[in-house]
């Protein structure tokens, strides 16, 4: 099994799959979730509490045993081969801590077929060996269309997610991750502008009152607040794509199936200037920063 600590939000906790699918592919064996951190955090003022939420999907994963919690528990001690001998219906687990937010490229054979995973991999790289299978995986099979998603399927669809929430409200946060400016906003409005006619502009955000009394462009707006699933949902409806610094609106421009969707992102990703060293492959390639 390729178990995972699953930590963070939605958009955290996909990438977090999507690294493990591919590696437990590679390695022939399959995924399992970790949801002891998820469980626990309320007691941890730092990190924003969350659930689990791949719920939506249909995706198939094991839990820990018993045994394995244990053996896990006393991996770091000198002690741990003398536990794994007499816990010998457990695995012996390799674990592999993510030490950079880089794409690390060997992370295959750092990990076998019973591995233990911590960190974020916020790249595709990690997964694009089984990007059909994520995408087959990753259908909003339950959603049922409304007035909005048709108004999508029927335009010339731009989503654009604005990120406040957490971003704002928790100092450590804030520190770590910033804001995209309205500027920027409207500077990825006009580079699609540009070449695309038409556009209308559907508007995401955990804060959409801040955005209607800020965000005005020259073309149809409509400000949308649903749930999370479908906010994603009707994200990857649309034709293209302005993300905020965020795993939630990456996801929903990357399960966007259009092959000449335009997706802007802000061209910094961390206000943390570490972090901001290290975000070079996080987003894709064929994407635009500005």
């Amino acid at each position: 099994m390729i178990c995972i600590k699953l930590q963070g939000g939605f958009g955290n906790q996909l990438f977090q799959y999507a690294a493990a699918m591919a590696l437990a592919d590679f390695h022939k064996t399959t995924v399992g979730f970790d949801l002891r951190f998820l469980n626990k955090q309320g007691q941890d003022q730092k990190h924003t509490m969350r659930a689990y939420a791949l719920d939506l999907f249909a995706i198939p994963f094991e839990e820990l045993t018993f045994l394995d919690e244990i053996a896990l528990n006393f991996r770091r001690l000198p002690i741990q081969h003398g536990i794994q001998k007499i816990l010998n219906q457990s695995k012996k687990w390799i674990t592999y801590d993510e030490t950079s937010l880089l794409h690390e490229p060997d992370i295959r054979k750092l990990t076998s077929k019973n591995s233990y995973l911590t960190g974020y991999f916020q790249s595709e790289y990690y997964f694009k060996t089984v990007e059909d299978k994520i995408r087959k995986v990753c259908q909003f099979t339950n959603m049922a269309d409304n007035w909005d998603s048709d108004r999508i399927m029927r335009t010339n669809s731009v989503s654009m997610h604005v990120r406040r929430g957490d971003y704002i409200l928790n100092p450590d946060v804030h520190r770590y991750h910033g804001l995209c400016s309205v500027d920027y906003y409207e500077k990825a409005v006009r580079f699609i502008a540009e070449r695309q006619a038409d556009l209308h502009l559907f508007v995401f955000s955990d804060d959409i009152t801040w955005a209607r009394r800020h965000l005005q462009f020259p073309f149809p707006t409509h400000f949308l607040s649903y749930s999370q699933e479908e906010d994603l949902w009707l994200m990857s409806c649309c034709q293209c794509h302005i993300i905020a610094n965020s795993s939630f609106s990456w996801w929903g421009a990357w399960l966007n199936k259009n092959p000449k969707k335009i997706v802007v992102a802000p061209v910094r990703w961390f206000a943390d200037d570490k972090a901001e060293s290290q975000s070079l492959t996080i987003v894709p390639e064929t994407w635009v920063r500005i």
